[in-house]
This record gives structure tokens, C-alpha cells and sequence, in this order.
């Protein structure tokens, strides 16, 4: 029996431009930043004509902001969705941090606009720069708000900014700058191995920042103590300090 060709919509085939530009536009402005991209190298990536993109997005501007809803949204439901349940918080806050490090590794384009977004931040972006990082600071405050008073209890207040300039700005960093730092001059941080390693290391120092104090010694996750980042000063040549 012959079966019917399969047919597209207009509406159908015109979502999928839609994706598509969004996805080569995701690319390219994580290459080039806002001012480098250009429109016809977008078109390319597609196989499209330039023009054919006004028909989905007004100008450039709108085009950007469309990719970054799309990633800041695509990230929101990672993020809600490892929030969800009824295990103790701490776990879904672990589950969280994990979906935003796998999320990261797989859509590396967040980190690099984001570094230029930062970068080249103004006052009038800064509601778009909170929405990156709203989460985290909703996930500290809510630890705040719910933890008891009990043994485990910890005397000193966390606050949303460090937490949040740790384990997200060291990733935002690790995926989006590092491979331009790194002396290995192929170091790629989506490597498994790589990948891994920061994993492990950033739900270590989330044990550490947002878990319950002990009474002494290192808290649970942690292998050893922290070093000082800043020395403490030592005497001067004169003798006097």
C-alpha cells in the first residue's frame, strides 16, 4: 500500500528556519560577540538568504535578545525541574548545581556571551544579567529561609553574592575563558575528563558554602583546607609592622 508523501506546513517549515537561525545565531554571537556578528554569516550557517531572516526577527537586536531568552529559559526549566520533589533541600540544591554545569557543557555558547555580556555590561543591562544568575541567588536565600536552628545549624549568614560568584562564575569562566588561558594550548573543558573534574570540584565547594557547619575541622565534601588567597603581611625591612 502507498503511503502518502510526508508534507510541511508553511507554519511548520517556518519554525524550523526559526530554530535554525536561532541555533547558528547562538554560535556566532558566542564567536563574535553583538557588534562582530554579522547577519549574512548567520543566513550562511542556515542556508538561507540574509533577507529571509527579517521575516522572523525585526533587526540584529531582536535576534540577540531571542537567543538569550531561549538559553536564560532553556536554563530556568534545568534548573526548576532539579528543584522539584520533596528530598531535603540541600539534595536539590546539588541536583540544580548539576543541571547548570551540564547545561553549561552543553550549550558553551551561554559562557562566552555571557563573559561578553559582563564585559560590556551597562547599567540598563543589568535586569538581563540578573536573570542569569537569579537562580542562584534564589536557591541561597531559600536555604536561609528554611534552615532550622538545630546543632547543624550555621552562625553566619551566607550571602547570594559570594555563593553565586563562586560556583556559577567559576564555571561561566572555566568553560568560557580557561581554553584561552590554559597552557595546554588544545584544552577543551567539555572533555569528559575535564568536565568531570569541575564537577567534582564545584559540588565539593557547594557542600562547603551551602552545607551545615560542623563543630570544628572541615566541612563534609571538602579533601583539605582551603589556602589564603591574600598573604598576611610580614614585617617591615624597618622592624615595625
Amino acid at each position: 500500500m502507498k503511503t502518502a508523501p510526508e508534507t510541511s506546513s508553511p507554519a511548520t517549515r517556518g519554525e524550523r528556519t526559526r530554530l535554525a537561525i536561532l541555533d547558528a545565531a547562538e554560535e556566532v554571537f558566542a564567536e563574535c560577540g553583538f557588534d562582530g556578528a554579522r547577519l549574512g554569516e548567520i543566513a550562511e550557517r542556515v542556508g538561507i538568504q540574509r533577507p529571509a531572516i527579517s521575516y522572523h526577527f525585526r533587526d540584529k537586536r531582536d535576534l540577540y535578545q531571542a537567543v538569550l531568552r531561549r538559553l536564560l529559559g532553556d536554563l530556568f526549566e534545568r534548573t526548576q525541574a532539579a528543584l522539584a520533589g520533596r528530598d531535603p533541600l540541600l539534595l536539590r540544591v546539588e541536583r540544580a548545581v548539576s543541571a547548570w554545569l551540564d547545561f553549561v557543557a552543553a550549550r558553551p555558547a551561554l559562557a562566552k556571551i555571557a563573559l561578553r555580556e559582563i564585559a560590556a555590561s551597562r547599567p540598563e543591562d543589568g535586569e538581563r544579567l540578573r536573570g542569569l544568575l537569579r537562580p542562584f541567588y534564589e536557591l541561597v536565600e531559600e536555604l536561609e529561609a528554611t534552615e532550622g536552628d538545630g546543632d547543624d545549624a550555621r552562625p553566619e549568614r551566607r550571602d547570594p553574592a559570594q555563593v553565586t560568584s563562586v560556583i556559577a562564575g567559576a564555571t561561566l569562566f572555566f568553560v568560557g575563558a580557561i581554553p584561552a588561558f590554559s597552557p595546554e594550548r588544545d584544552f577543551d573543558p567539555s572533555a569528559p575528563a575535564a568536565a568531570e573534574a569541575h564537577r567534582r570540584l564545584i559540588l565539593d565547594v557547594t557542600r562547603f558554602l551551602l552545607g551545615p557547619a560542623e563543630p570544628s575541622g572541615p566541612r563534609p565534601g571538602l579533601r583539605a583546607p582551603l589556602p589564603r588567597l591574600v598573604p598576611r603581611p610580614g614585617p617591615r625591612r624597618d622592624g615595625r609592622r
